[in-house]
């Protein structure tokens, strides 16, 4: 398998909604309400000063089946930090997240889904793939739930990753575009799942 994967080819019917830059106390919970009530799973790529204030909420996201993946500390774009900063940045969320959760996490995004070779490498080496996503929905723009909906229906195809967020400002645009999404898809007959389940990973 690749160690950069943007989406999986494959026959089912299923996309992947991924979540940056969480958890919120606001929108992280709605969010997550509206996939227990889909029954639907996702990938929240999280920060690690955001983990320590809302441990709780990183608890829950793992409790309910969801995957944590690491996001960095402080959200820099890795492509332009030394190589001391970048591993500072992926160890510090690591440990963070098995301290809070007692498991290791496998999948990685770079803030900005900004990389290079010595980020992909460097996330390799601590045991990462590099997700990227294959649909921007931009809602940090907050262009409309509708907005939001349209682009991630019209440019979603079998396999995808898509790209949301779950904090870094107002979302509820983005609560209420997933909420419509969840019912979208179910008619398309589309079924939504973390990144781990779509690329198969075996559970750690």
């Amino acid at each position: 398998m690749s160690k950069l994967i943007r989406e999986h080819r494959t026959s089912r019917k299923t996309i992947a909604l991924t979540f940056d830059d969480g958890p919120d106390p606001l929108y992280t919970p709605a969010i997550l309400d509206v996939l227990k009530a889909a029954g639907a799973t996702a990938s929240f790529f999280v920060l690690g000063e955001k983990l320590e204030h809302y441990p709780e909420l990183a608890r829950r996201i793992a409790r309910e089946g969801h995957d944590l993946g690491n996001h960095t500390y402080s959200h820099p774009d890795l492509a332009r930090v030394e190589a001391e900063r970048l591993d500072e940045e992926l160890i510090k969320t690591d440990r963070l997240i098995g301290q809070i959760t007692g498991k290791k996490p496998c999948l990685f995004r770079p803030p900005y889904l900004s990389s290079n070779r010595q980020v992909t490498d460097s996330a390799q080496k601590l045991g990462y793939l590099t997700i990227m996503a294959s649909v921007d929905t931009k809602d940090y723009k907050r262009p409309a739930t509708k907005n939001i909906v349209h682009t991630a229906l019209s440019k979603m195809s079998r396999g995808s990753i898509i790209l949301m967020h779950d904090s870094g400002g107002d979302r509820r645009q983005t609560v209420k575009a997933v909420e419509i999404l969840m019912g979208k898809l179910g008619h398309r007959r589309y079924t939504c799942v973390s990144v781990s389940r779509l690329l198969q990973l075996p559970l750690s």
